[in-house]
């Protein structure tokens, strides 16, 4: 049984490929619906790490039935196109946890509607408004396992001595370069503005 978060987009994201292969998705096949709709499906698995894997699918347009659906998730607003992340039953941490960090991701990205059909509610943002300004955390929760900066946007999460990154973990696009990240009890977090470190 699959376990989904739903993403709608009200423009086509152009460069949603490059973000998942970035993040150590593979393309795993593309196929045309006979109302010319290409959906992709990719797919993250860790031989070490994941249980049941993470899967995204991305339509690049709506069937009639999925703009039904959509009119009511979100009246009154047009959705172009659609991204389904999920992970399945029997599923660990780390793939819950990598779940949510690329649906997150996804939306924040690409300022998308975050939704979760098994609470029925979208998720606005998971962002803490402090007195030292805008947090965002993101649980680790790996053996052995360091955090190293990755590019000018991201932050790496490595484990033990395997020098491949376990998980690539990227600041919301809106923050643009005013951004620092450190570690915390729940593994590591952003913060918008001046570098925590």
């Amino acid at each position: 049984m699959a376990i989904d978060y739903l993403i709608g987009f009200t423009e086509r994201p152009l460069d949603l490929e490059p973000f998942l292969l970035e993040r150590n998705f593979q393309l795993k096949r593309t196929q045309e619906s006979p109302g010319e709709i290409v959906t992709s499906t990719y797919r993250f698995f860790n031989e070490e790490r994941s249980k049941r894997g993470v899967e995204v699918v991305y339509d690049d347009g709506l069937e009639p039935d999925d703009e039904r659906s959509w009119e009511q998730i979100a009246p009154q607003t047009y959705i172009a196109a659609r991204v389904r992340v999920s992970t399945y039953l029997g599923r660990n941490r780390f793939d819950e946890q990598l779940q949510r960090e690329i649906a997150v991701g996804i939306r924040d990205r690409y300022n998308a509607l975050l939704y979760d059909p098994q609470v029925g509610k979208f998720i606005h943002d998971i962002h803490k408004l402090t007195g030292e300004g805008e947090l965002l955390t993101y649980p680790v929760d790996l053996p052995g396992w360091y955090a190293s900066q990755w590019n000018s946007r991201s932050v790496a999460i490595f484990s033990g001595s395997n020098p491949q990154p376990i998980r690539i973990i990227e600041r919301p696009e809106s923050w643009g370069e005013q951004w620092g990240w450190n570690l915390c009890d729940e593994g590591i977090y952003f913060q918008r503005g001046e570098d925590p470190r």
